[in-house]
């Protein structure tokens, strides 16, 4: 995608033309500009928040991404014809994750026995509950159905869903995690949205987004999304999960610092919503693993 539109509101249907951007101008802004308006560009053609692919070692230009969304019934007009396209009979619809009570489930238990896990418990009670046996498989579904526990594993099908549409995240159904349940639409929350809306707090939640940006720091770890603006929520990645996220996802290579191949994929996590010493919002995850954080790629 060749042209994007700023929008620091993020009301992209109503600004001026000067507004849009090409890839060449917004690589030629002063690094202080570049970096405000890179998390805050959309699609000209849906509308859909994008992100700046820097141009890359192979001399390919500099360019968009995004997770485009159909336009009255149709594939967006800006969608770039080499996107991959995703076979529908090769993952499962977010229905697979309902239980025999109608309630959606997303068990992280890996296994334990049914019970309520409170956020305040110790790390020794918390890496008791996590230990698996060596060799074995995490088993994370509670439905007796084939393929139900290996579908509400993955928090990839819940963030394809999110993808398709926000009506999801609006629904008044139940999801169960770690033991409660409560509604969809308290349950998640868009990254763009929170640090307006939602103040900092020790409940885990789900929070879904755009990856506009990816930092290494000093240990090996990566935060997505960082910036200087204290209204930007950015995203923890230790560097254990990390490896694994690697493991899962061979394409990933480190380039100057960064993860360009992340730059407009979307994420899911389940974490908690967090503010520094100098009050910079983050995201952190519920614990040190990679079940809890998804991609999903152009």
């Amino acid at each position: 995608m060749e042209v994007v539109i700023y929008s620091e509101d993020n009301t992209p249907e109503v600004e001026p033309s000067e507004n849009y951007y090409r890839a060449t101008r917004l690589e030629d802004l002063p690094e202080i500009q570049f970096q405000k308006v890179r998390h805050h560009i959309f699609c000209p053609g849906c509308f859909s928040q994008a992100a700046f692919v820097s141009r890359g070692k192979d001399g390919r230009a500099p360019h968009f991404k995004s997770v485009h969304r159909q336009v009255n019934g149709k594939d967006c007009d800006r969608k770039s014809a080499d996107t991959i396209h995703i076979d529908p009979n090769t993952y499962k619809s977010v229905n697979e994750l309902k239980n025999d009570d109608n309630i959606f489930v997303v068990d992280f238990n890996f296994g334990a026995s049914e019970q309520v896990v409170k956020p305040a418990k110790s790390s020794k009670d918390v890496e008791k509950l996590y230990r698996k046996k060596p060799g074995t498989y995490r088993k994370f579904g509670e439905a007796n159905q084939i393929g139900k526990s290996e579908w509400s594993r993955r928090l990839s099908t819940i963030l394809r869903t999110l993808c398709e549409s926000d009506d999801f995240v609006k629904s008044n159904d139940k999801i169960k995690v770690m033991g409660y349940v409560k509604p969809i639409n308290k349950a998640f929350y868009h990254a763009k949205r929170v640090v307006k809306y939602l103040k900092p707090k020790s409940i885990p939640a789900f929070f879904y987004g755009m990856i506009v940006s990816t930092k290494v720091i000093h240990d090996g770890a990566i935060w997505l999304n960082i910036g200087d603006n204290k209204n930007e929520l950015s995203i923890m990645i230790p560097k254990t999960v990390l490896e694994s996220l690697k493991s899962r996802h061979p394409q990933l290579e480190e380039n100057e610092n960064t993860y360009p191949l992340l730059h407009g994929a979307s994420f899911l996590v389940y974490g908690y919503y967090n503010s520094s010493k100098n009050n910079k919002p983050y995201i952190g995850l519920y614990e040190k693993a990679s079940e809890f954080i998804a991609f999903k790629f152009e």
